[in-house]
Parts: structure tokens; sequence; C-alpha cells
């Protein structure tokens, strides 16, 4: 006995047609468009998050920097950009009284982040508590009309 015999596909029979294409095309591209804002939104909520998380771990270190070194240390945020300083300078130098410790941090070029206010700044003595200011210090990060808020106390804690 033979196996049954299966008849061989015209042209017609194999494949997609166009009209078939041009519909999953256009199903493609109305999923796409409904998407995509929201695709947008999470990418900037995932910015503003980020440029908060290395502000916070920056303000840490400044914390961290003191303790550690025995030295007065400060968190600078200004110009988009935030960093670590400590003194007395270690190895003396014309000029400033501060040691730049680590990176500078520029959030713009980073995560498209901006923040107010331009210039903040603030304290740790050798025992790492804040020496700055009687209020807290608010920082806000912008990004396409999105807002995120870190609240610092006076005593040099992130708050929020």
């Amino acid at each position: 006995m033979s196996a049954p015999h299966r008849p061989i596909p015209s042209r017609r029979d194999a494949g997609f047609s166009l009209v078939e294409m041009l519909v999953v095309v256009a199903l493609l591209g109305v999923l796409a468009l409904i998407a995509l804002p929201r695709a947008k939104g999470a990418f900037e909520a995932a910015s503003l998050r980020s440029a908060r998380a290395a502000t916070v771990a920056t303000l840490n270190r400044a914390r961290l920097t003191a303790i550690q070194r025995n030295r007065t240390a400060r968190f600078r945020a200004s110009g988009n950009q935030v960093w670590v300083q400590a003194t007395p300078r270690l190895v003396a130098a014309a000029g400033s009284t501060w040691d730049t410790v680590g990176v500078v941090l520029d959030l713009n070029n980073q995560y498209g982040v901006t923040f107010t206010p331009a210039d903040a700044g603030i304290s740790f003595d050798s025992r790492g508590i804040g020496l700055s200011s009687n209020s807290a210090t608010t920082i806000t990060f912008s990004k396409s009309g999105r807002t995120s808020t870190l609240v610092i106390s006076v005593l040099g804690r992130a708050l929020q």
C-alpha cells in the first residue's frame, strides 16, 4: 500500500496576499501609536527616578567622606551637576581650600534632567551631621513637564 497522495498546493494557496499583509501592518501601526506615549512617559519617569537616586547616592557619599576622612565634606548641586567636596585640602594648592572627591555627575547629560534650585550645598561635619541651614532643602527634578522632588532635612538626610 502506498501513502495517500496529497495534491501540490498552487501558487494561490502558498503564502499571504498583499491585502492580508497590509492589514497586519496597519494593525501593528495602530498598536504602536497607542503604546508609544505610554512608553515615552515610562522612560521619562525612569530618568527622573535615576537622577534622584544618583543625587541621593552623592549626598550619602558626602556624609561618608566626612566620617571616613575626618574632614568637613559638602554635597554640591549646581548647574545640573552634583558632586562632593572635602576640606581642608590634602595637598596645598592656590585658590580653593576644597578637594573634589569622586566624580562630578552631570544629570542633564546622563539623564536629560534639570533641577532647581540652581545652586544647593549641604555640609557635613566629621561625625556625618549636616551643618548647612536652619530649614530643609528641596530639590525639584524635571524632564518634559514631569517633576520629582527630593527633600533633604536640616541634618542632611534624604526624606522623600
